[in-house]
């Protein structure tokens, strides 16, 4: 059964209620890795992050080291693209609790750049 209201909607299965927040900043769904929190519209984008995020950092760490021939650790940045791909009702990620803008620029510093031989 379906409850629609103006800031959520709401899904009732059996004794399970889960909204889907309109609004990502009154959402209290989010999932924690590391220093990054990422926000979700629904449990089912939630559930779906969960479910897809490791596989997804080893295959695209792959390609990575495929494509440049050397080992890149870009697990936080690989996140970032994979919540692109699954949140469809805004963008909400913190770092250090610091709100990110969805348009981001990361700039790579290659004079503190560390390497293992």
């Amino acid at each position: 059964m379906w409850c629609i209201t103006p800031h959520f909607i709401f899904k009732k299965d059996g004794d399970k209620v889960s909204k889907i927040y309109n609004d990502i900043n009154e959402s209290n769904y989010y999932f924690q890795y590391d220093n990054l929190k990422f926000y979700f519209s629904s449990l089912f984008y939630l559930d779906k992050f969960k479910r897809m995020y490791r596989e997804f950092i080893k295959n695209e760490t792959m390609k990575l080291k495929i494509k440049f021939k050397s080992n890149i650790v870009a697990d936080k940045l690989i996140l970032i693209l994979l919540y692109k791909n699954i949140e469809k009702r805004g963008f909400k990620v913190k770092y250090n609790e610091k709100e990110l803008s969805s348009n981001l620029l990361f700039i790579i510093d290659f004079s503190e750049l560390s390497y293992k031989e």
